[in-house]
């Protein structure tokens, strides 16, 4: 689908651009070539996010699985790619509950780049007016326990927040 959008944008553009030079006798200076232009953006946006799909690994579906049964009633995200300038991480599932940001990775990523991306999600959310405490697990068996103690505390979170710091979340990531 997303190939597809993709090469509908660009030759929207590329009709833009050819009937802006048909109008003109040839020259390209004229508002069609900037409106094509313009209109390339959302088409190099697409271009990215087919670059990010092929290039990382989906999740696996029965991790999929077991993390849906213990997330039952929170708000879980899942294929979260978190990017910086100094480093990029994918995120299989992030759950957002009251003041806990809590992530599973499957790609076992060093302990420092874990902490540098803990802080990078802490430092964004915290720009919205938003004081979170976010831990990234490496371990699924950690991920579910803490899910567990979540699902359980679920109900004493202020709960008008998670849709915020969900769309902080979804900013800085792809």
């Amino acid at each position: 689908m997303s190939i597809l959008r993709t090469i509908i944008i660009f030759a929207v553009d590329f009709a833009l651009f050819l009937f802006g030079l048909y109008l003109n006798n040839g020259d390209r200076g004229n508002i069609w070539t900037i409106i094509a232009a313009v209109g390339a953006i959302p088409g190099a946006l697409s271009v990215v996010y087919i670059i990010m799909y092929i290039r990382v690994p989906g999740m696996k579906r029965e991790e999929y699985e077991t993390i849906r049964e213990h997330t039952k009633g929170l708000r879980v995200l899942y294929e979260l790619y978190f990017t910086s300038y100094e480093k990029n991480m994918f995120v299989d599932a992030t759950i957002i509950c009251g003041d806990y940001v809590t992530c599973y990775t499957s790609t076992h990523p060093s302990q420092q780049d874990l902490a540098f991306m803990e802080k990078h999600i802490r430092k964004h959310v915290l720009q919205d007016g938003y004081k979170v405490t976010v831990k990234i697990f490496d371990n699924l068996k950690n991920f579910l326990e803490r899910a567990d103690q979540l699902a359980e505390k679920r109900e004493s979170f202020e709960k008008g927040r998670d849709d915020k710091v969900e769309a902080v979340l979804m900013a800085i990531s792809l």
